[in-house]
């Protein structure tokens, strides 16, 4: 008995070792249902920690001869590339707990920062923050950092729908696994689309991550410190949890269908160096309905781009012979020729369980066909649709009249390094990320609080810059409220032939106008051409946005209403330009600021 007790106590230490704590993962919440008008409020726990992917708790998970291929699919298991690496998550998922709710829903979410030693913030990227911008979740711009052993509880209305995300917002923990699906939907008989599809699963929504084979942190300061750029450390692009490619021992995410129906697909782009993301299924067209949360009028292609930031949702039609597709999600650029894969499987019984042992698909992939989002493709070239091609189902009148409030931002890098990265140099001199030439750098103390140092810079306003090649400073432009705003976004392409998705917090805009030029085009020549009237714009029903990429040696002309106070954030999503300063703050009237009791930080001196 003495040596039962003894095996007994042995076994529990062994499997101690093994953290199997279990975060809620609210696939079954409340508030996850169908919506009929009625509003609730929807509360989440979220845990921000550190864990690995293949884990212990992943078991046998691999392809393997000796593997077990459903371990898996355990809901703690995250399979990534089939590699160890540390990771900074939330309720140890990756991606985050799906958020599902009903438009004008309240959505609380406690953040438990369980991390030792790192702040965080989260970001609701799509959601508006009206009447409440200090929750928009920007380090320095809305809010404090969440400090470790802290908690804060964001309180936002579920306000716009559509297929949306949220994101940490510090440094590269985003990138590093802190980024989760926010979906908001709306009743059937406020959907112009519902008639188009006959299923709109939890399970086909899609995101997208690039996987490296080191750390981001890592590789950002090899990128900047080390002076050397390598774009060879892309081990797979994620879908969902799962990294399958063909040098791997991980199984491809696979998304369930039955012949004869027609399925709504929510896609996400998460990414963090320029990676465009080209989207098939073989065999299948794919009818785009949605872009950034907001319908348009459908158009049918074989395949899209995506874009770091972008959502679209898309319709199938389940109609092949055949029980296995591949799904392709080729990257470009940063991630060139690095392609991550899922399984479309046929199923015979709706919610059939997965199968045993995996079998793939042999289907071949068809030409590219009509393509949209092309990248870094001039307006008007055969088989391709730029943002200006597609319509937004509804009409937005006072976006076509005269701007009262016009502005150029040219996004470039510049053959300058900053000094904290050891610079300049007369050898491997990196390039700069900027906006008008200027560097961003975030405040001490949070915009949306009373006191500000008086250190913001704009192009009229440098004087903090000391004749240096680049400006280091809080980048703020004030917008008068309530007026009609035309932002003129210019990618000079200087430098690399990259295309830079831009996001811009607070506001949808209308897409008037988009070209590329040439692999390098000036702001000046841009200017010359908008204020002749030398370029082509579309005001017959503009598609509404809120994230955009500008094209290399080219322009995006974006248009709208500035009703909404506050300081919003408007940034490359490539995550190291941003981190390196390649953003600035539109300031819209006079911000509201938050209650007196919001958590407050700031210098200290003694």
């Amino acid at each position: 008995m003495k040596h039962l007790l003894g095996y007994l106590l042995l076994f529990v230490s062994f499997f101690s070792c093994f953290d199997f704590l279990v975060r809620p993962d609210y696939r079954n919440h409340v508030c996850k249902r169908q919506c009929n008008g009625q509003v609730m409020t929807c509360s989440y726990e979220f845990h921000f920690e550190w864990i690995y992917t293949m884990e212990p708790n992943c078991f046998n998970c691999t392809v393997n001869p000796n593997g077990n291929y459903n371990d898996c699919w355990r809901p703690e298991c995250v399979p990534a590339d089939g590699a160890n690496h540390l990771v900074s998550i939330l309720n140890r998922m990756m991606p985050g707990p799906q958020i599902e709710v009903c438009m004008g829903d309240t959505v609380l979410v406690t953040l438990f920062n369980d991390m030792p030693d790192v702040a965080t913030t989260i970001h609701w990227h799509g959601m508006h923050q009206r009447e409440m911008p200090w929750m928009d979740g920007v380090p320095f711009v809305s809010q404090c950092p969440i400090q470790p052993n802290n908690i804060f509880r964001y309180r936002f209305k579920a306000n716009p729908s559509g297929t949306h995300w949220y994101h940490s917002h510090i440094g590269n923990q985003r990138v590093n696994g802190a980024y989760g699906p926010l979906i908001v939907r709306r009743p059937d008989f406020d959907n112009p689309h519902r008639q188009l599809y006959d299923f709109d699963s939890s399970d086909h929504v899609i995101s997208l991550m690039e996987m490296y084979r080191v750390s981001p942190d890592e590789l950002f300061y090899e990128d900047y410190r080390l002076k050397q750029i390598n774009n060879n450390m892309v081990s797979t692009i994620l879908v969902n949890r799962f990294g399958y490619n063909e040098s791997n021992s991980v199984p491809p995410a696979r998304f369930h269908v039955r012949k004869g129906f027609r399925y709504r697909f929510r896609v996400i782009h998460g990414g963090y160096r320029v990676c465009p993301i080209r989207v098939k299924i073989d065999n299948h067209n794919m009818t785009i309905i949605s872009s950034d949360g907001e319908d348009i009028q459908p158009v049918t292609v074989q395949t899209f781009y995506i874009n770091n930031g972008e959502r679209y949702d898309f319709v199938v039609t389940a109609n092949q012979n055949g029980d296995r597709f591949w799904m392709r999600f080729l990257g470009l650029m940063d991630c060139e020729n690095k392609e991550g894969r899922a399984i479309l499987t046929y199923d015979t019984v709706q919610n059939a369980p997965e199968p045993q042992t995996l079998s793939l698909p042999t289907t071949q992939p068809a030409p590219d066909g009509l393509v949209m989002n092309c990248i870094n493709t001039p307006s008007g070239v055969p088989g391709c649709l730029d943002m200006t091609q597609l319509r937004s189902i509804v009409q937005s009148p006072r976006l076509c009249g005269r701007p009262d409030f016009r502005y150029y931002f040219s996004f470039d890098t510049y053959n300058y390094a900053l000094p904290e990265f050891e610079g300049p140099g007369q050898e491997n001199v990196i390039t700069t990320p900027v906006v008008n030439n200027i560097s961003f750098i975030f405040p001490h103390t949070p915009l949306v609080q009373e006191y500000q140092p008086n250190n913001f810079c704009n192009i009229e306003n440098q004087q903090n810059c000391q004749g240096l090649p680049i400006c280091q400073c809080t980048h703020v432009v004030s917008i008068p409220h309530g007026s009609l705003v035309e932002l003129v976004l210019v990618d000079e392409g200087t430098v690399f032939d990259l295309s830079h998705p831009i996001h811009l917090h607070g506001y949808q805009f209308a897409v008037v106008g988009q070209d590329r030029l040439g692999t390098s085009t000036s702001t000046w020549d841009i200017r010359r051409l908008v204020e002749n009237n030398l370029v082509q714009t579309n005001c017959d029903r503009p598609i509404l946005k809120d994230t955009v990429s500008i094209p290399d040696g080219g322009y995006v002309i974006i248009r709208f209403i500035a009703d909404n106070p506050g300081y919003w954030l408007s940034h490359c999503h490539v995550e190291h330009h941003m981190e390196v300063g390649m953003g600035f703050v539109l300031q819209t009237g006079n911000p509201k600021f938050p209650p007196q009791d919001f958590p407050r930080c700031g210098d200290y001196y003694g």
